[in-house]
């Protein structure tokens, strides 16, 4: 057989008695948390029992019949229960001789990142002679469902994702493409990628699908989120993340049809106030993609034409590994530290054939010419990780202030043998080579609040600090010395910094009838560089810009609603468009820099529909549009090179005046079975 079946084997999962379920085929279990105190002295009360049932069908006056699990509180008053199931209304019982017994109906909701399925119940009071009020806490979770701003797409169940890469799981997103090159598009824009609400380094390749709990499709981002990256929106994928009593593990081994072989490990431990964890995968990948160009030409007399047909097989490999340890000081307070290895090797093998090649060919004395271009590239890669991250939450339910830094170093290096034979038997070998680093500092601090039952606040500042450096030189093989000459005029390498610094607020109310959130982001920026073979250098401080935003919900009944959202956001020029520098590395694409060019603001506007005909079905609909002013465009010019001694076409940018989009979106989920989702 020539295609192998796409399999999964091998899988192994080990738990002791305390750990917590949750994988793919179980029942997802989670944790609950709080501390008993005296109602009048507030002093910590020991050895509270705490029993965890599932309510009965009886009336509301009567026991609980069904048991799930239980604890006592410890000496300070803290307790924390786990295998607490999940999605499903249930009731906790605390009792302790001499005061009243209280119950609290809550229900523990699936979710992801730190303080996954997991719920702080608060600051537990207990008289000695009247009952509290309680707190009714429901919902439920459809697995696909619209939020304030942004989509839920829960993946974690999903058994095709095994085995693959975040590229796999995108695919099977609505409303997100991903195509050969494994590059995602949202509308027809770039999306940002983001892991657990943060930006992220890596590439979707780069990350394993097992890992993921679920996806976040967020195409008008609040003012919480960074207000760069345009109307591209931002995929915010969120990581699977145990803490859990007790051990937990698992091992995974498979294989594609081509074949190329992936396996991984996880590994969760979890005593009293530690927790431990370890990850790490293996991934093999071999795509192969075929490709034509047609180009026609009028720099010069006669016109030209150029058709390019390539075919190209790319092999490569990407290791990756996590390892970090949560502190829990007390219920409240949780201090994380983690650190992050990635590396990875590509090895493409290009094969082109060409007739009539614009700028080598003298198409006067010879008006149609051929060449075929063999070419094999080795790129590396290597992305290592630290972050450290403080949570506390308040004893007022949905309290909390998280504090976390990040640094990422990352180190790539590639070099390309290239051999051009023409048809009049003349052979080019070229060599090009080249690395970069990039180091990048990020410090943000959030804090929400509950105002009340319906009204929430949110506040935080972020900075970040980027260092960037390339190198890439050009050679040419010469047969008198058997060795490779550098083309001083063809090197391209410079340095350039960036800082970001932020603030935001947002005000959200969830009544019963209409939703809405109100924010307000500020944002600077500043930008530096230089080319490291010349003199040339620039600055630009961008002014400080606000960005509000809006998210509106009228609903409608209990199955369906309607949301319109608007939101600002900001495209600044990269460091190639705005250096003034002509670029010669893809001969047939010369590029310049223009250092005036001005940054986009877009403006988003959205209107939606959700109906869910039954936890099985869903339908979302979304009408859109974008608005965008200092639109960066692409503009061609004819210049004669001193380089290539012709007159040749340039690709730099400028800014249009303006530019509209606008667009209608439908997606729908149908659970058919329990084996088949459309």
């Amino acid at each position: 057989m020539k295609t192998f079946l796409l399999f999964v084997f091998c899988v192994f999962a080990f738990q002791s008695a305390n750990a917590q379920p949750g994988r793919t085929g179980q029942i997802q279990t989670g944790l609950i948390y709080g501390k008993i105190q005296d109602e009048v002295s507030k002093a910590s009360l020991e050895y509270a029992v705490l029993q965890v049932f599932k309510p009965s069908k009886t009336p509301a006056d009567t026991l609980p019949k069904i048991l799930v699990t239980g604890g006592l509180s410890a000496a300070n008053g803290d307790f924390h229960i786990d295998k607490i199931p999940v999605g499903e209304p249930l009731i906790m019982v605390v009792n302790l001789v001499g005061y009243e017994k209280q119950e609290i109906p809550f229900s523990l909701q699936p979710g992801g990142g730190i303080g996954a399925a997991e719920k702080d119940l608060g600051n537990i009071r207990l008289a000695l002679s009247s009952l509290l009020n309680e707190v009714i806490i429901d919902g439920a979770d459809s697995g696909y469902r619209i939020e304030f701003d942004k989509r839920i797409y829960d993946v974690e169940k999903n058994p095709i994702n095994s085995g693959g890469t975040a590229e796999d799981v995108l695919r099977n997103v609505p409303a997100l493409q991903v195509d050969i090159d494994g590059n995602v598009s949202m509308r027809n824009s770039s999306p940002q990628i983001f892991i657990d609400g943060r930006p992220t380094t890596l590439t979707i390749d780069q990350i394993p699908a097992d890992a993921i709990s679920r996806v976040e499709v967020i195409t008008n981002p609040s003012a919480k989120y960074d207000a760069s990256g345009g109307g591209g929106g931002i995929v915010n994928i969120v990581m699977k993340h145990n803490r859990g009593l007790g051990y937990s593990g698992n091992l995974r081994l498979g294989v594609d049809s081509r074949p190329r072989y992936n396996g991984g490990g996880d590994i969760n431990l979890r005593e009293g106030k530690i927790n431990f964890f370890l990850n790490g995968n293996y991934n093999q990948r071999k795509s192969i993609s075929l490709g034509t160009t047609d180009r026609t030409s009028f720099a010069n007399l006669p016109t030209t034409q150029l058709h390019q047909s390539q075919n190209s097989t790319n092999l490569g490999y990407f290791a990756s590994g996590k390892l970090g340890v949560d502190y829990f000081f007390d219920n409240r307070n949780t201090f994380t530290v983690s650190q992050s290895f990635t590396r990875g090797q590509f090895n493409p093998f290009d094969n082109i054939e060409a007739i009539t090649d614009t700028i080598l060919s003298d198409t006067t004395a010879r008006p149609r010419s051929t060449y075929t271009r063999d070419s094999e590239t080795n790129r590396m890669f290597e992305n290592m990780g630290s972050s450290l991250l403080f949570k506390h939450l308040f004893a007022k339910e949905g309290t909390e202030l998280t504090s976390d830094f990040n640094f990422n170093m990352i180190n790539s290096s590639f070099r390309g043998d290239y051999k051009n034979v023409y048809s009049n038997d003349y052979i080019n070998i070229q060599r090009q080579s080249g690395s970069s680093y990039q180091r990048l500092y990020t410090s943000q601090t959030d804090y929400s609040t509950k105002v009340n039952d319906k009204s929430k606040l949110e506040f935080g500042i972020r900075g970040s600090y980027r260092q960037y450096e390339s190198l890439y030189n050009n050679y040419v093989y010469v047969d008198s010395t058997s060795s490779f000459n550098q083309l001083q005029g063809l090197a391209v390498n410079y340095q350039f910094s960036d800082q970001v610094y932020a603030g935001y607020g947002t005000y959200s109310r969830n009544a019963e009838k209409w939703k809405y959130q109100l924010g307000l982001r500020i944002e600077s920026s500043d930008y530096a560089g230089k080319l490291l073979d010349t003199t040339l250098r620039f600055h630009i401080t961008y002014p400080v810009s606000l960005f509000p935003s809006l998210f509106l919900t009228r609903v409608l009944n209990e199955t369906q609603d309607v949301q319109f959202a608007v939101s600002r956001k900001i495209n600044r020029p990269s460091f190639m468009q705005l250096i003034p520098f002509v670029d010669y590395s893809d001969s047939l694409n010369v590029s310049r820099g223009n250092p005036a060019l001005k940054p986009e603001f877009t403006n988003l506007i959205e209107l939606s529909y959700q109906k869910n005909f039954n936890k099985k079905n869903t339908l979302i609909a979304t009408a859109y549009g974008r608005y965008i002013t200092n639109l960066t465009v692409r503009n061609q010019v004819t210049e004669y090179s001193e380089v290539l001694g012709n007159n040749i076409i340039i690709n730099t940018y400028d800014n249009a005046t303006n530019s509209s989009a606008f667009g209608l979106e439908v997606v729908s989920k149908n659970s058919i079975n329990k084996w088949f989702d459309l």
